[in-house]
């Protein structure tokens, strides 16, 4: 993914923090390794309307490619696996993130098919910080309700898998 701007709660690899990750391009030469890694929100048919994705920051590849296995923090131990649905004729496609215990908690993802591959809508970007919301810690901005529109800069995708959890129960 070749667009911080996009990622919540940005991070770069540093030489106290390497990135362990390397990624292989289709070409299979040799490997990418990101520079950064922060939380994308792939919008979902949901009460937030997006799902919190980690994502690594790489120049060189310039789209968000998804592994069903970026899914399975979401749901923890009730994930049980995912179906995907694509439909020929309409040219759009169902990504169902199976919950295991009951139906209402999977997630749904839909998009549309173009040359055998899915794409989702755009995904949700921060808008900038504020000189304001810079100096609030993580507690005051989840009271102010401020983390679901900017983003913080002591944001992480952690804090971005507790409120999607926290929104899960609250959908309950």
């Amino acid at each position: 993914m070749n667009d911080k701007s996009v990622l919540w709660g940005f991070k770069w690899c540093t030489k106290k923090n390497p990135c362990r990750v390397r990624l292989i391009c289709a070409d299979r030469k040799n490997p990418i390794v990101p520079e950064g890694y922060g939380t994308a929100r792939i919008p979902a048919n949901n009460a937030e309307g997006h799902v919190p994705i980690k994502c690594y920051y790489t120049p060189d590849i310039p789209n968000f490619i998804l592994s069903p296995n970026s899914f399975k923090p979401l749901l923890g131990k009730h994930y049980n696996g995912c179906t995907l649905e694509c439909d020929d004729d309409k040219k759009t496609f169902q990504f169902t993130v199976n919950h295991n215990k009951r139906k209402s908690g999977s997630l749904l993802l839909l998009g549309s098919t173009r040359g055998g591959l899915c794409y989702t809508r755009s995904a949700v970007p921060p808008m900038p910080t504020t000189e304001g919301t810079a100096k609030m810690s993580l507690d005051a901005a989840d009271k102010a309700a401020i983390s679901m529109v900017e983003d913080h800069p002591k944001n992480s995708h952690q804090h971005e898998l507790k409120l999607h959890a926290l929104s899960a129960k609250a959908e309950r």
